[in-house]
């Protein structure tokens, strides 16, 4: 979701035009806060994810 100071917008076209303009009109930047699928920043900063182990249905591990 788009916020620009305390303001946050909807996470559309509409709000994320809404976002740029009030963004250019006060000369602040645009934050986004990741929600639902936009979770790249927890994935880009590298090391381990809360909630995902390790894969335990390797096909090429072979169960003796």
């Amino acid at each position: 979701m788009p916020k620009v100071g305390d303001k946050e917008f909807k996470y559309n076209k509409y709000g994320m035009e809404a976002a740029k303009k009030y963004a250019a009109k006060t000369n602040q930047d645009i934050e986004y806060k990741a929600a639902g699928g936009n979770v790249a920043g927890y994935y880009n900063v590298g090391g381990r994810v809360a909630g995902c182990g390790p894969a335990t249905n390797n096909p090429l591990k072979k169960i003796k």
